[in-house]
């Protein structure tokens, strides 16, 4: 942490994520599990069953669509930008 965070954190201004991109996100998590019918767990969870990889990438494809960055989506998913890229590769190459 650098000090000038330190010194914001301090100060009670130090920079949050806004809890409605946390809302959106978790919204988002809902929906593809009931249209899925998979529970949120699984889909954040680290197996790789083809119905699960299918509603992780319907996931990773509906917040790409809300602006979401890579960084962001990997940590709702628990998983790297490396991942979500390759998700979003695999999706484009789906649709084609």
């Amino acid at each position: 942490m650098s000090a000038y965070r330190f010194i914001d954190a301090l100060r009670g201004t130090a920079r949050r994520i806004p809890a409605k991109i946390e809302t959106t996100g978790r919204e988002v998590l809902r929906r593809v599990s009931e249209a899925h019918g998979v529970p949120i767990d699984a889909i954040i969870g680290t197996r790789r069953f083809p119905y699960l990889v299918s509603a992780r990438q319907d996931a990773v494809d509906r917040l790409t669509e809300l602006g979401w960055s890579q960084h962001k989506i990997g940590k709702l998913l628990n998983r790297d930008h490396t991942s979500i890229l390759n998700l979003q590769r695999r999706g484009k190459k789906h649709d084609a």
